[in-house]
């Protein structure tokens, strides 16, 4: 594609065809400030199925549709004490957690818009795998994210 011969991309039809929100989505993830970008209708769908239905759909479902879960158990738990440290096999998510904001906020002081969401978007996929790997202590997990993710540490409330 080049503007002097013509064959580019009209932005409206893509808007039209993916949607406003998804348009965002992938211009602010594989869209680059001081160098060409890559640009295909096949990545646009990839990057929504994998990034939007995948990560964050698949993420926000366990989180809003967690069978047994609510905020207020979650609240009493934590308050109580019962949660516990993240510990173990969970360490190295909870360390991504704490450093995400920081790494987002370098990426966009560096006017790096894509760097920032792909550092979000990875975390999003590592609570996902945490999520989905933890079985019957799902519960447990999603209330110490929903805490660490306010900034609270749940084993020193």
């Amino acid at each position: 594609m080049a503007k002097s011969t013509g064959n580019v991309v009209n932005p409206f039809f893509s808007i039209d065809r993916f949607g406003v929100d998804t348009m965002r989505y992938y211009l602010a993830h594989d869209g680059r400030n001081s160098q060409d970008a890559d640009y295909s209708n096949e990545s646009i769908i990839e990057r929504y199925k994998k990034g939007l239905q995948g990560g964050l759909g698949n993420l926000t479902s366990r989180i809003l549709r967690g069978k047994g879960w609510s905020v207020r158990n979650a609240v009493k738990l934590a308050r109580g004490g019962l949660l516990g440290p993240w510990k173990g096999e969970h360490q190295e998510q909870y360390d991504l957690l704490e450093s995400t904001p920081r790494l987002f906020a370098g990426k966009m002081n560096n006017l790096n818009v894509s760097g920032a969401t792909q550092a979000v978007m990875s975390t999003v996929y590592a609570v996902c795998d945490v999520l989905t790997s933890s079985g019957k202590s799902m519960i447990d997990s999603i209330s110490r994210l929903m805490y660490t993710c306010n900034g609270r540490n749940p084993g020193t409330l």
